[in-house]
């Protein structure tokens, strides 16, 4: 990725607690004391990207908060998707909800609880009750 400064472009890398930034953020960077590399023929070093504001026009504070006296995390976004190669496994003390890589779904719990308020539909190619 690059980045701009003073007029000049630079080569830049993400800081590793960096998920990623987008084209037009403002960032803040730390560049090389020497742009130019120690070693003729070498490629001189990447400024290192270590904190993004937002873009104009996005809210103004991070989708998520933590409260650290709880220990809660919060998040409120339009869609959340997670993606996962193995499996995504959710859980709250004995209740758990695993998604796998095969396409099942597991669901456990003390007690489970399905309603609708309109029409409530159990499909599968066999359904076992008990």
């Amino acid at each position: 990725m690059t980045l701009q400064y003073r007029g000049q472009e630079h080569r830049a890398a993400l800081a590793s607690q960096m998920p990623g930034v987008i084209e037009g953020q403002y960032v803040l960077a730390a560049l090389p004391a020497d742009l130019q590399s120690a070693v003729p023929g070498d490629t001189p070093l990447p400024a290192l990207i270590v904190a993004a504001w937002p873009c104009p026009g996005a809210p103004a504070a991070a989708p998520w908060q933590f409260d650290r006296a709880t220990g809660a995390l919060s998040l409120e976004v339009t869609q959340l998707e997670l993606s996962a190669v193995s499996s995504v496994l959710l859980r709250c003390a004995d209740a758990r909800m695993q998604f796998s890589q095969d396409g099942s779904v597991e669901i456990r719990g003390h007690q489970i609880t399905s309603a609708a308020v309109e029409t409530h539909r159990v499909e599968g190619g066999s359904i076992e009750l008990n």
